[in-house]
């Protein structure tokens, strides 16, 4: 034998791998003290995490360590080996049982009492503590005042001051709130304020004087009179059964308890992160719960790759349940997140994901409990490339669904319901360009999702209605994003938003009941792309709205006050802005107004069109069509016989009434009734609004009114807005309209309108405004009544079926009577919903 063949055969004896290995673990069998070899037979298993961690850089490609089910292991596992394509390394179970639990938790026990229903009790949990439960619960911190108050328990800032350091940033301030008393000290405490529809800050207290707090920000957003915080991190606050407050100076937590704490099941995150890879691959936890992470139950990082997450759950994370960071191929499959304070995953600057059939709920739902700025989807990925977002479930959430930016990402048969409960201005899916020239971003797709029901949260706000909550949004500097085969509907706001957004395709969607609009288009002072991140020397280009595809969609308003579709912009560019046709366009109520646009240039420049009147405008929408049917939207009971409007009949002349706009008023005796009311511009060249403002004297809270009146026009395009406001007199509250705003087509043939108003006050001067804006053509109107009757609602929801259907498989909804869909077809006993579509129906049809 020659030495080269010696040393070959060493060679080959120094690096064969030795065979795959299984390692048992059993905090009840187990046993730390058992040799390596021990530890690979089911009888003899080692105990502990700690001694398992020991042996973890000695693990070889194609190992498995299996846990025992039914118990708890606790502590945290630094993953020091990788596996290789054929032979991962392996985190799952053995035995029969639930699943084993990857335990952060620690149970605090030796309460001491305080009096007053106040616990105290030693946890060493770092600096700061994240997550607590009681009985499986989980609590928030103490906070003042409570979220039972009104409000949701925000107070009010009534003026500010900002502080900077000496580069300019944004440091913190102060601000003033005139009914906070100077006791108790909120010194060291944080100010919870709602900074943003979108951001909720934790900022520390660094001085309580009188009405006046000063605060250290977190974030670069700063603060707006008239919007709430509320004070947390004190042990003042603890008032409510289950609130807690966690001193990092003497290591101890103390509890609000109407109940001895040794009578409960007291738990606190005292471990920060479960699991931790950094720059190792190949990696598989199958079948294991992860609950107690103070921060993140697993955290991937640093060029870690082909990790797979399967059947798992995260349960009770202080922030998120996975974090991914410049990784790539992570899978995660078939797992439960539940109860995480602000996403259950987040990914930064990975690629090749997968997120796949994984149900996930209760996430960021506690304010002041997540982090600062505007986290908080249940899903982010950041900078993401190819990768697939796909038959997720997600439910009860307090921000945004799934969120998104980057190129080759799919965000297919995803069901996202009850969400912005915390915050809004969000989405049940949402993307944006974050910053980057948008034409980078390529191929994203977002394909037969179904979102439901996104509620908004106004507490502490500058409004006290429902925010801006969208079921889809692509967000400024948009580009190059499919909107496919998707349902949205149940909104606060639109079922589409497309804000200063390009190359965008919208086709075959369902949008329902969305409160504001079905879909809103706009152009505004966001869209502008800083090509060098200094918006100061001249570099900014425009980004407006262009080259949209919107086609063979369905737009389903289910009541009078919602819209159909509004498009603005900041030049009169709106005819620009792409193409659209095929479509439905669905308002069973009235139909006379689609669409609306508004132009804000020189002022804003409002116009509101019935289908015939855009068509004829823009030249779109030759092939879409309107509803099908008109439902009655009350039935009348009784009516008074008292007009309210004195020579509303306008016979012999004109009274009680005064132009509205850039118009006069003439009476006309060769329209409509008799003497009727001629609305002409006094300058057809600068579009505005015209019309007339009509004394309807006063009006009494809760009485129902009925508005009747003829109208007619002098071209096929124009719409007339109508609506009843305050017309003086009542301070702060002038001007203000007090009726649902409602259009009716303004046409060569007469048209007798109708709607209905309940005064929500009573006021001592009202008017009627019938007005038409941006068409600046003559109209006429006449036989204005305004009478109080008694009716009885119809509920459109009796007359009307929407069914989803969130499955694999087609589904068969069973019908009890002769139904009709938008397209005519007639459905008797049933009808079938593809998999992740929708349907709606019209019961007991009456053509119009």
């Amino acid at each position: 034998m020659t030495k080269i063949t010696v040393a070959l055969l060493l060679m080959i004896c120094i690096y064969q791998e030795l065979p795959a290995a299984t390692y048992y673990l059993s905090t009840i069998s187990g046993d730390d003290l058992r040799t390596n070899t021990q530890a690979q037979r089911s009888s003899t298993p080692w105990k502990t995490l700690s001694r398992l961690q020991a042996y973890l850089s000695n693990l070889k490609a194609g190992d498995s360590i299996l846990f025992k089910r039914g118990e708890t292991f606790e502590g945290r596992l630094f993953i020091l080996k990788s596996g290789t394509t054929n032979s991962p390394i392996v985190f799952s179970t053995y035995g029969s049982g639930d699943k084993p639990i990857i335990n952060g938790f620690s149970t605090i026990t030796s309460w001491s009492s305080l009096g007053k229903n106040i616990y105290k009790a030693s946890l060493d949990a770092g600096v700061y503590l994240n997550i607590l439960t009681v009985n499986n619960l989980v609590m928030a911190m103490g906070r003042w005042p409570n979220i039972s108050e009104p409000d949701k328990g925000y107070l009010t800032i009534d003026n500010n001051a900002k502080s900077q350091d000496g580069n300019g940033k944004y440091t913190g301030g102060s601000f003033q709130d005139a009914a906070l008393q100077k006791s108790p000290d909120w010194t060291g405490a944080q100010a919870v304020i709602r900074k943003r529809h979108w951001v909720i800050d934790r900022c520390r207290i660094t001085r309580h004087a009188g009405s006046t707090i000063s605060y250290i920000t977190p974030s670069h957003h700063d603060i707006n009179n008239g919007w709430g915080y509320f004070i947390q991190n004190s042990a003042a606050t603890l008032d409510k059964h289950g609130e807690w407050f966690y001193d990092p100076a003497d290591h101890t937590v103390r509890l609000y308890s109407t109940l001895p704490p040794s009578r409960l099941a007291v738990k606190a995150g005292a471990v920060d992160t479960l699991v931790y890879i950094n720059n190792q691959s190949f990696i598989t936890f199958d079948n294991l719960v992860f609950q107690g992470a103070d921060t993140v139950a697993m955290k991937i990082v640093n060029g870690s790759s082909n990790i797979k997450i399967r059947n798992c759950d995260f349960r009770y994370c202080g922030m998120r349940a996975i974090v991914a960071n410049a990784s790539k191929n992570i899978e995660v499959e078939n797992c439960l997140f539940v109860n995480s304070n602000n996403e259950s995953l987040l990914f930064n600057d990975c690629s090749y994901s997968t997120i796949r059939n994984n149900t996930i709920k209760n996430i960021h739902l506690w304010r002041g409990m997540g982090e600062d700025n505007d986290g908080g989807s249940a899903i982010a990925l950041v900078h993401e490339k190819n990768s697939l977002v796909e038959f997720n479930n997600l439910d009860s959430l307090g921000a945004t669904g799934i969120a998104f930016l980057g190129s080759f990402i799919t965000v297919k048969n995803n069901l996202v319901m009850n969400f912005t409960l915390v915050k809004d201005d969000a989405a049940g899916i949402y993307t944006w360009a974050g910053g980057l020239p948008s034409d980078l971003m390529t191929n994203r797709k977002i394909t037969g999702n179904i979102v439901l029901n996104g509620t908004g949260a106004p507490e502490g706000t500058d409004t006290k209605v429902a925010g801006s909550t969208n079921a889809f949004y692509v967000d400024d500097l948009g580009m190059n994003v499919e909107l496919t085969g998707n349902t949205g509907a149940n909104m606060s706001s639109s079922g589409l938003y497309l804000h200063n957004v390009q190359k965008t395709i919208v086709k075959d969607n369902t949008f329902y009941n969305n409160q504001s609009t079905q879909l809103l288009i706009n152009h505004d002072a966001n869209g502008f792309l800083d090509l060098d991140n200094n918006s100061t020397n001249g570099l900014e280009t425009e980004y407006p709205t262009r080259n949209l595809e919107i086609k063979n969609n369905i737009f389903f308003a289910k009541t009078a006050s919602q819209g159909i579709l509004a498009i603005g912009s900041l030049s009169d560019d709106v005819a620009k802005a792409g193409s659209l046709d095929s479509n439905y366009y669905i308002h069973h109520f009235n139909y006379h107004s689609i669409i609306s646009t508004d132009v804000h240039q020189n002022g804003t420049i409002h116009a509101s069109y019935n289908l015939a009147g855009w068509k004829n405008k823009f030249g779109w929408d030759e092939h879409s069509r309107l509803s099908p049917v008109i439902i009655p939207q009350y039935k009348l009971n009784a009516v008074n016989s008292v007009n309210k409007v004195q020579n509303g009949s306008f016979d012999t002349k004109l009274s009680n009434i005064e132009a509205g706009g850039a118009c006069t008023l003439q009476w006309d005796n060769n329209k409509l009734d008799g003497g009727a009311v001629k609305v002409t511009a006094t300058d057809k060249n600068s579009p505005a609004e015209l019309g007339a403002n009509i004394d309807l004297y006063a009006t009494t809270a809760g009485t129902t009114y009925r508005v009747t009146f003829s109208l007619v026009g002098s071209t096929e395009m124009q719409n007339l807005t109508a609506y009843v406001r305050r017309w003086g007199g009542i301070s702060g509250k002038d001007y203000q309209i007090i009726s649902e705003i409602r259009y009716f087509k303004l046409s060569k043939t007469r048209t007798e309108c109708e709607f209905l108003f309940t005064a929500p006050t009573s006021d001592p001067g009202v008017k009627l405004s019938l007005i038409s804006s941006g068409q600046m053509t003559p109209f006429w109107f006449d036989n204005v009544e305004v009478r109080t009757v008694q009716v009885a609602a119809v509920n459109a929801g009796d007359n009307i079926l929407f069914e989803v259907n969130p499955s694999k498989t087609a589904r068969t909804v069973l019908l009890t009577g002769n139904y009709k869909d938008i397209g005519g077809k007639v459905h008797t006993k049933s009808v079938v919903i593809k998999p992740y579509g929708s349907v709606i129906l019209f019961k007991e049809i009456v053509k119009k």
